[in-house]
Parts: structure tokens; C-alpha cells; sequence
């Protein structure tokens, strides 16, 4: 998908929601792929943005205790 594409709204929340919904699942390569995926969906220009303000990414490094997290992150 190109940088500049544009998504219906409906679709773009459904597409936040479960990338969200995703960050927690039990395999950490779903979770790596949800983190992937919400990092092209955040926008880090608004603070309202539901990525953004929840910090998924982060909360999942110090919450699971992950072999693929530690060798990415030390």
C-alpha cells in the first residue's frame, strides 16, 4: 500500500481495533506483525490517536518476557 493511500474510516478503525486486539495475542509473532501493522496505521502529529496514546508497543516489551523481544531489544 502506498504511503499516501487513503483508507474509509470505518475500515480504518476496524483495522486499528484489531491490530490492537492482536498486540496481545499469545504468539509473539502475531504480536510482532500487529506492532508492524499499527505503526503504519499511528499517527504521531495527533494526540488523540488511539496507537499513540496507548502505547501498545512499549507495554508489550516490558509485559511479556518474550526470547524475541529480548534478542531484539536486549
Amino acid at each position: 500500500m502506498a504511503e499516501n493511500a487513503e483508507l474509509d474510516g470505518d475500515l480504518f478503525e476496524l483495522l486499528v481495533n484489531i491490530s490492537l486486539d492482536r498486540m496481545n495475542d499469545r504468539s509473539y509473532q502475531v504480536r510482532a506483525q500487529a506492532a508492524k501493522a499499527s505503526g503504519r496505521l499511528q499517527n504521531t502529529k495527533d494526540p488523540d490517536d488511539l496507537i499513540t496514546k496507548r502505547n501498545f508497543f512499549f507495554r508489550i516489551i516490558k509485559r511479556k518476557k518474550n526470547s524475541f523481544f529480548k534478542v531484539l531489544f536486549g
